[in-house]
């Protein structure tokens, strides 16, 4: 693929298995001496979630299922504590 190329090849076993892992991380709580280390992760898997749904969106919006949906808004994003939570507000103000 050239640089700059924007081909795209995405099936639905590639989408489920991106979204799968980002819909994994929201759920990552690792503490260490630093504090909440697993809010890096989380805060990286909503952006990715992010990416991932405008951009499938775009490709083909037949790659995404409801499931999908109710997946990261009642099963990620709700379970999260507060600050990850205004975060996801502040974002979607850029979508």
């Amino acid at each position: 693929m050239a640089a700059g190329s924007h081909d795209l090849h995405l099936s639905a076993d590639d989408v489920e298995a991106v979204f799968g892992c980002f819909v994994g991380c929201l759920g990552d709580y690792t503490m260490d001496s630093r504090g909440d280390i697993g809010a890096v992760v989380r805060e990286a898997a909503m952006e990715g979630l992010r990416k991932l749904l405008m951009v499938v969106t775009v490709y083909d919006s037949s790659l995404l299922t409801p499931d999908m949906y109710v997946c990261v808004c009642v099963c990620g994003l709700l379970s999260m504590p507060s600050p990850d939570v205004w975060c996801v507000q502040g974002d979607c103000g850029s979508i």
